[in-house]
C-alpha cells in the first residue's frame, strides 16, 4: 500500500501539528487503512477515547477513499458514526475505509475501527462531495508543490 498525502497542520494527519494525532494512512484503489494507538491525552472520560476523536479518525480515512478511485479531492458532506464499544487509550486499532457507492458528484464510503482481537469499536458511513475544479487545483498544488 502507498502512503496517503498529508497536510502539515491537519489535526489528524499533520506531522507539524504539535497537538495532533499524526495518523499515517495507507491506500490502494478503493481502500484506506491506518493503525493507531490512541493516547491518554484524547480521553473524554475514565480512560475512554472521546467520540469526537474517533469520528475524526474515521472521517479522515473515509474522505481519502474517493481520491484513491478518481484522483480527485472530496470534502465531507454527511457522516454517521455508530459507537459499538468504548475504546480505551493504549488499545491498538486498525481504521479501515472502503467504497460503498460511487457517484459523479457524491461518493459514499464506510469505515470501521477494529482491535487486533477483532473487536469492532465503531463503524461509520459518509457521503463525500467533489471539490470544485479551482479547489482541486489548489489541493494538488499544496500536496505536490511544484513537482506537477
Amino acid at each position: 500500500m502507498k502512503r496517503v498525502p498529508e497536510s502539515d497542520y491537519c489535526f489528524i494527519c499533520g506531522k507539524k501539528n504539535p497537538i495532533g494525532v499524526k495518523l499515517e494512512a495507507y491506500y490502494e484503489t478503493g481502500k484506506v487503512e491506518a493503525e493507531w494507538i490512541p493516547d491518554k491525552a484524547l480521553i473524554g472520560w475514565e480512560n475512554i477515547i472521546h467520540g469526537g476523536i474517533i469520528s475524526a479518525i474515521l472521517d479522515e480515512i473515509m474522505v481519502w477513499v474517493p481520491w484513491t478511485v478518481t484522483g480527485r479531492f472530496y470534502f465531507t458532506g454527511e457522516m454517521t458514526v455508530r459507537f459499538i464499544k468504548p475504546l480505551l487509550s493504549g488499545t491498538k486499532v486498525k481504521a479501515t475505509a472502503t467504497v460503498l457507492k460511487e457517484g459523479t458528484r457524491i461518493f459514499e464510503t464506510e469505515g470501521s475501527l477494529t482491535g487486533e482481537d477483532g473487536t469492532v469499536y465503531a463503524t461509520a458511513k459518509g457521503k463525500y462531495l467533489a471539490m470544485s475544479e479551482k479547489d482541486q487545483a489548489e489541493m494538488k498544488r499544496k500536496i505536490h508543490g511544484d513537482k506537477q
